[in-house]
């Protein structure tokens, strides 16, 4: 089993996972704005009543969650208006190189030229640069044991440690 084919259409729920799974834990960040706020306050108001300081750290803490809704918001608005995205593609996979095929071109990569690549299971991010990254999915092979060959073809590179 040297060249495996593949072919699917990326969807939003793929989208958004690859999207989550790229971000990271950099999402945790947000969790330090309420505690910051609230310490300002104590600060810049020593005296002030306990409600002030419960008031300024519950207001704070509706950032968190405005901040994820929004940032889904953008990653939706982001993958409406991308019409490439819902577009088919195909490629093949192979132990030496990676082939995708898609309305706007063709990128053929040996593996030792991603930067980075991150397993998430059922997907894998491919990245060809810092920020910017293919997605090789589960549901784009026929057989499961197809799947486990690309994903092994993708993870046995030493010198990239997957995550």
């Amino acid at each position: 089993m040297s060249d495996l084919t593949y072919s699917g259409v990326v969807s939003w729920t793929l989208f958004r996972r690859a999207l989550r799974k790229s971000a990271g834990k950099r999402w945790l960040a947000l969790f330090v704005f309420p505690v910051l706020m609230t310490a300002y306050a104590v600060w810049s108001r020593p005296y002030a009543p306990l409600r002030l300081y419960f008031l300024c750290f519950t207001l704070a803490s509706l950032y968190v969650p405005m901040m994820l809704i929004l940032q889904l918001w953008k990653w939706r608005r982001r993958f409406a208006r991308s019409p490439y995205l819902r577009e088919p593609l195909s490629g093949v996979v192979s132990p030496e190189i990676f082939i995708a095929r898609g309305s706007t071109g063709t990128t053929e990569m040996p593996w030792s030229r991603f930067v980075k690549i991150k397993d998430a299971g059922d997907f894998i991010l491919l990245y060809p640069s810092p920020y910017q990254f293919n997605i090789l999915s589960r549901e784009f092979f026929a057989s499961e044991e197809q799947w486990q060959a690309a994903r092994g073809f993708a993870l046995k590179r030493d010198r990239i440690r997957a995550s």
